[in-house]
């Protein structure tokens, strides 16, 4: 089956008679791919060409081995397979053709393990090949982005070419000379400025109904190989936000990130929608929730902070002498929370519903010597079909050691129809609800005094005891 993907725009469309559409941010950490608006040379298909050579092209009567069509100017060949190449070194050249879509200047851009030079219609517009500078690039083998700039005419084609060499010509220490450690990157964009997309898109948002703003972390600024320093969003996008919310009340922000982003606008829209990083039917899954096509019914598997600051691993997140120290101790995520009464965003085990849920009578059923069952009564009390997660938390009262204010024990989704009531049954073992293990006795230990309770989401409470005789372990 053909690899497809489905964006958001996509899928908003197959589901809306009309839609409009503004940039609103440009959000690149670097200049976006030559490659999502080049053309072959002699023909119609997207990407480049790229014809391989065993010695620099400048060499007389010098001619290329091999000539391949990748789709893609992010190019880091420990994934590509070049039979023909037998050492590590090697050149490309690198061409497309691009047809500029509006008069004003472009921006190219060179990141490379090895060295290259862009060339646009014969004229040197980027230099990565002398005075490299090392960046976090390719693994932190290659250089920072070098970027230059010229004028286009509108509807004008123009050929791009770049003359690259493989890892060993670098002229950077932290270059790795073998074969996959190879790579560059080619960018191309029009230019422009944050203030003009932003007066676009709340121009735009002025003239409709209804608002559907989708911001993102790409993977240039969450991905393998590296960690995030902050949670800030790509900038500018947190001005587009607050600028659309304050001209249009009917806004859905639609946020694609694998983790948290600071919100600093969270007061002023009025729904907010976290997609994660889906799959290729993103588009589709994201259009099927906005439009009431299917009721939302995920929560929470994080706690979502204000600021970073407030971050349990904020202050010791670092290494000492080699060594990791993770000073959180059992206080990680909602725990810490829970702890310090620190206020969150969004806590664990959140998640709204365009239906409501009301949860009553709890029972605690002591089935046997190893589990006890929590039986509840789930409504849904709204209007539409849905699904609610109800979650089982334990508290551990006069713990002896330390321990988190509560503690998820178990937990069930229920789809119900409008007006149905379920009866639900959470299964608890007694072992991992009321114990710790002991080093000093290689054992769980379940202490004798301050019986646990049992919390539920929405909040019940309800105190019971497990006798100790039924319990397998360690008293003290």
């Amino acid at each position: 089956m053909p690899y497809h993907a489905i964006t958001p725009f996509e899928g908003l469309s197959a589901q809306c008679d009309k839609i409009e559409y503004s940039l609103g941010c440009i959000g690149y950490k670097s200049i976006p791919l030559l490659s999502a608006i080049s053309r072959r040379p002699n023909s119609q298909s997207s990407g480049v060409e790229v014809r391989v050579y065993l010695e620099p092209p400048e060499v007389t009567d010098c001619r290329p081995i091999d000539t391949i069509f990748p789709d893609t100017t992010d190019c880091f060949l420990d994934g590509w397979v070049l039979p023909k190449i037998e050492g590590t070194i090697f050149w490309f050249e690198v061409e497309g053709i691009i047809t500029a879509e509006e008069d004003g200047e472009y921006l190219f851009s060179l990141v490379v393990n090895g060295t290259a030079k862009l060339f646009v219609d014969g004229r040197e517009i980027v230099d990565n090949t002398e005075n490299q500078r090392p960046g976090d690039s390719i693994f932190g083998m290659g250089t920072v982005e070098e970027i230059g700039m010229m004028p286009v005419k509108r509807d004008q084609k123009y050929t791009v070419l770049v003359k690259y060499g493989s890892s060993p010509t670098s002229k950077l220490s932290a270059s790795n000379s073998w074969y996959g450690s190879s790579g560059l990157r080619i960018g191309c964009t029009h230019k422009t400025t944050p203030e003009k997309l932003v007066e676009e898109a709340v121009a735009l948002a002025k003239s409709v109904d209804q608002v559907i703003l989708c911001i993102e972390l790409s993977y240039e600024w969450e991905s393998e190989g590296y960690d995030r320093t902050d949670m800030a969003l790509p900038p500018g996008t947190d001005e587009l936000v607050a600028a659309v919310c304050s001209v249009n009340k009917n806004v859905v922000v639609v946020n694609q990130s694998g983790t948290l982003v600071a919100m600093p606008w969270v007061d002023k829209a009025p729904a907010i929608l976290q997609a994660w990083f889906s799959s290729n039917e993103t588009g589709h899954a994201i259009a099927d929730v906005v439009f009431g096509k299917v009721n939302p019914s995920s929560k929470m598997p994080l706690s979502w902070p204000k600021r970073l600051e407030d971050n349990p691993a904020f202050v010791n997140y670092r290494s000492e002498n080699g060594k990791v120290l993770y000073r959180e101790n059992v206080y990680v995520g909602y725990h810490f929370y829970k702890k310090t009464k620190r206020d969150v965003l969004f806590p664990f085990g959140y998640g709204l519903s365009y239906s409501t849920f009301k949860i009553s009578d709890l029972d605690i059923i002591d089935d046997t010597k190893d589990t006890i069952t929590a039986s509840i009564t789930v409504c849904n009390s709204g209007s539409v079909a849905g699904a609610e997660v109800v979650q089982l938390y334990v508290t551990q009262q006069l713990p002896s050691i330390q321990r988190p204010p509560q503690e998820l024990k178990g937990f069930k989704k229920v789809f119900l129809e409008p007006g149905q009531s379920l009866e639900v049954k959470i299964p608890i073992s007694k072992k991992y609800a009321s114990s710790f293990w002991d080093e000093s006795v290689e054992s769980f230990v379940m202490e004798k005094y301050g019986s646990p309770k049992v919390m539920l989401i929405p909040e019940l409470l309800y105190k019971f005891s497990i006798s100790a005789a039924a319990y397998a372990g360690v008293l003290l």
